[in-house]
């Protein structure tokens, strides 16, 4: 069973989850996403993909890289009770960077987090851990374009700060932001 194999890459823990939660696994090219069988995520698996592309690509287009060629799992909670009681916290979202994994919360009142997923696991891929969660969720904001309105704004610090040479690349800064944050 293709599936099956699919689900033995993955932590014991997860597997276990997997087997006795009745889950399904769905697969978009690179992307596995192993949902609870009667959950919302069921009935929405035709609009995943095309959300799970974007995603990467905007992604990508902020982490500097060309491609991300790793394959990803998504293990998708009906709610968040769901989710805090198997990871013990409560958060809508948490990755697992070495295992390129992701567990979010997806129901009619929540969209998944692909974006602020994909950003921690690319990033975190491409540049190492960061110091910052605020600049790790700030990142996955930014990838996603809400910070689109002060694009001009942006801008003009970033310039300031380069005429002063106090620049750091993104990456730099996402791998040092304490550091940056306490000067």
């Amino acid at each position: 069973d293709p599936a099956q194999q699919v689900i033995e890459m993955l932590p014991e823990a997860d597997q276990e989850l997997l087997r006795t939660q009745q889950y399904r696994t769905w697969q978009s090219g690179q992307f596995y996403v192993h949902y609870p069988s009667d959950s919302y995520t069921a009935s929405q698996l035709e609009d995943l993909g095309t959300q799970l592309n974007t995603a990467l690509q905007s992604v990508l287009r902020t982490v500097d890289i060309a491609a991300y060629e790793e394959e990803v799992h998504f293990i998708v909670f009906a709610d968040q009770a769901s989710m805090s009681a198997y990871l013990g916290n409560d958060r809508w979202y948490a990755t697992r960077p070495a295992a390129h994994l992701a567990y979010l919360v997806h129901n009619e009142d929540r969209a998944p987090y692909f974006n602020r997923s994909l950003f921690q696991l690319v990033a975190t891929d491409t540049w190492g851990p960061t110091t910052s969660e605020l600049l790790s969720a700030g990142g996955a904001l930014f990838s996603k374009g809400i910070c689109q309105d002060i694009t001009y704004f942006l801008d003009e610090i970033g310039a300031s700060l380069y005429r002063d040479e106090q620049y750091l690349s993104f990456r730099d800064l996402f791998l040092d932001f304490e550091t940056v944050w306490e000067q």
